[in-house]
Order: C-alpha cells, then structure tokens, then sequence
C-alpha cells in the first residue's frame, strides 16, 4: 500500500465514522424531540388585554349594583322565610284553638239541652240568638 492509499483510506474512514456520528446526533436529536412531543404540551398563556378605564368604572357600577340586588334579594328571600314560618306557625295555633272552641262548643250546647230538660232530636239551639225551637216533624224524625 502506498502513502497516498493509506491516506485515502485512512481518510475514507474518518468520513465513514464521521458520518456515524452525524446519524447517532440526528437519532438523538430525533428521539429527544420525540420524547419531547409525547408529554402533554402546556397551553400557551392567554393574552390579557386591559379593559379601558372608563368601560372599567361602568362596570364595576354595574357590578356593585349588581352585587347590592343579589344581597338585598337574599335579604327578601330570608325575611319570606321567616314570615312564612311564623305565618304557618300562627296557623297552626289558631286551628288548634279552632278545634278546642269547637269541642266546648259542642260540651257547652249539650249542658244546655240538660239544664233545659229538652230532648236533642225534638228541639234546635240557635247560637245566634241562643234560644231553643221545636224542630219541625220531619226533621224530628231523621
């Protein structure tokens, strides 16, 4: 082998390993791009443009306008509330007290069929004007 072949193909071999390493750096940069792309991407951040100053105050008034509707809403809502629990609760007194009268209404109109000496099924009180009446014969029979 002569100096000049044992040039080139000293030279044939560093261009061979060259080229090896230059396929082994792209397979690497390959897979690490790859590896890269696998994993979730983060979203991009979003872009945030102000609102001008004076459709910023209109609405933050609206906002807080807004805001004192919603409370006093809830104000109503809990005050309804209440009301209705009291107004139920009144009623439920009021026909408990319904049903007592009733029942001494009803003691009371026997006593005074007793202390009258007067049959039930011959004679009618009248509440209003508080005195008895003979009932008519047919309804003395029912």
């Amino acid at each position: 082998m002569t100096l000049v072949t044992a040039g080139a193909s000293a030279a044939c071999a560093t261009l061979a390993l060259m080229k090896t390493l230059t396929f082994c750096a792209v397979a690497l940069t390959l897979c690490s791009f790859a590896g890269a792309q696998s994993k979730p991407a983060d979203p991009p951040a979003p872009i945030k443009i102000p609102v001008s100053l004076e459709s910023r105050d209109t609405l933050r008034a609206a906002i807080h306008k807004q805001d004192l509707d919603d409370k006093q809403i809830s104000d109503l809502t809990a005050q309804f509330a209440q009301m209705q629990n009291q107004a139920q609760t009144k009623m439920q007194g009021l026909q408990a007290d319904k049903e007592k009268w009733s029942k001494l209404i009803e003691a009371e109109k026997k006593q005074a069929f007793v202390n009258a000496k007067l049959d039930p099924a011959k004679y009618d009180l009248d509440s209003e004007t508080m005195e008895f009446s003979a009932k008519l014969p047919a309804e003395a029979k029912k």
